[in-house]
């Protein structure tokens, strides 16, 4: 492996000018730094990163935090997605991320602990379970970070705006003269489950429809499975709706699933509309009207505002409600016939 010695011989240049191209000091011109970078690259040449983090006091890590209380973890596309441009973010800034596990060798750290192990400049954080302890007290630190389809008081987050979201499927679906909407509910123990039941309520309120407790079932997960025992559920206490708001994609997935082996037509019968946009094999099978998120933004946005604080400036705004829109597909019709 070449060496910062090997540069400099190759360039003509002190090993400490070579270190500070390499590292991004001001006092180098940038028409040095970008001779060194190209003979870096040239010679194959790669910074020990533990010498240089002893050096400058500086990992140049940002610590990823990712808690799988939805399912699917980051192969879910909505996780994967966000992290995938958040990454790619961080990369142009000359960072490099890392997923914290408690458990390091043969024994288990707490986050804080890892954060200080690892020496995190900062941290994302994506549906952390904000009731464990270990949770609220890396939270509560004073590395720089940014939630994810989280908030926190005085912390900043991104997010979608779910509630905005819950109101266009509710307009929407009355707009198509539907007038017995039903909402498969996504966990009300996660933010946004709890959102999106809120924006389902305050659209029924807009259009002039009452709400009614019979036609809401709260799925136990956000997985395709659970999205069959919501559907089988309501199909049990209520039959007489002709719309379905889903709190995600995958719950309505799996209601559209169960409605075809019932043999209830979709979107003869009941329109359904979820929520997510998801890339997914699915879609292609039921194109699936739904809300979109923009997680290219979502993951940039992000970045943007850690590495604000990493620099030392204070983000103009802390909590971003990110702007959803409706995308329309086949699983709704207007409504012809009560069912």
């Amino acid at each position: 492996m070449p060496t910062i010695y090997d540069l400099s011989r190759q360039l003509g240049l002190g090993v400490s000018t070579i270190s500070k191209a390499l590292n991004g000091y001001s006092d180098v011109s940038e028409k040095t730094r970008q001779r060194v970078l190209e003979a870096a690259r040239e010679m194959g040449f790669q910074p020990n990163s533990n010498a240089q983090a002893l050096k400058t006091k500086r990992s140049r890590l940002i610590g990823v935090l990712h808690q799988d209380i939805q399912g699917g973890g980051l192969m879910h596309p909505h996780f994967g997605t966000i992290l995938e441009f958040f990454r790619r973010s961080v990369e142009e800034h000359g960072y490099e991320l890392m997923l914290m596990n408690q458990n390091t060798g043969r024994r288990r750290r707490s986050f804080v602990e890892q954060c200080r192990y690892r020496n995190f400049e900062g941290m994302l954080i994506m549906v952390a379970e904000q009731n464990d302890p270990d949770v609220q007290q890396l939270i509560a630190g004073e590395v720089p970070k940014v939630l994810v389809d989280a908030e926190c008081p005085g912390q900043c987050s991104v997010l979608s705006d779910n509630v905005q979201g819950g109101i266009q499927a509710v307009e929407y679906l009355y707009a198509m003269g539907h007038r017995r909407i039903a909402h498969l509910a996504a966990p009300l123990k996660t933010l946004a489950g709890d959102e999106r039941m809120a924006g389902y309520r305050e659209g029924l309120t807009r259009v002039g429809l009452k709400f009614e407790p019979e036609l809401t079932i709260e799925a136990p997960g956000y997985r395709v499975n659970d999205g069959r025992t919501a559907m089988s559920a309501l199909l049990r206490r209520s039959g007489a709706f002709s719309a379905v708001f889903a709190g995600s994609d995958s719950l309505a997935f799996g209601a559209m699933d169960v409605l075809r082996q019932r043999g209830i037509l979709v979107p003869e019968q009941i329109s359904i509309v979820g929520f997510d946009n998801l890339d997914s094999n699915m879609m292609s099978l039921w194109p699936l009207t739904t809300i979109a998120q923009n997680r290219e933004q979502i993951g940039r946005m992000a970045a943007d505002m850690l590495f604000k604080q990493i620099s030392g400036q204070s983000p103009e705004v802390k909590n971003l409600r990110l702007p959803v829109q409706l995308v329309e597909r086949t699983s709704c019709t207007p409504l012809k016939h009560n069912y």
